[in-house]
């Protein structure tokens, strides 16, 4: 790796591979802080990893609201 922010990048596709969506977030925002400038890849992770987690508490909320009708 070239450098620290590099080291982030990588380690927030790895752990978006291992569906660990809350930790490829917050690498990408330690990223951020040291240079905001995104790819277009790593603005597609930073998105995908987003949506997914609202989804899935999207999804919770749903199951809770059925379970108390």
């Amino acid at each position: 790796m070239k450098n620290e922010r590099e080291l982030y990048m990588y380690m927030a596709h790895v752990y978006d591979q291992t569906d660990r969506h809350q930790e490829t977030i917050d690498l990408i925002t330690k990223a951020i802080n040291l240079d905001p400038k995104l790819s277009i890849d790593e603005i597609n992770l930073l998105s995908s990893s987003y949506k997914t987690i609202v989804t899935k508490h999207r999804n919770a909320i749903k199951t809770l609201e059925a379970i108390s009708k």
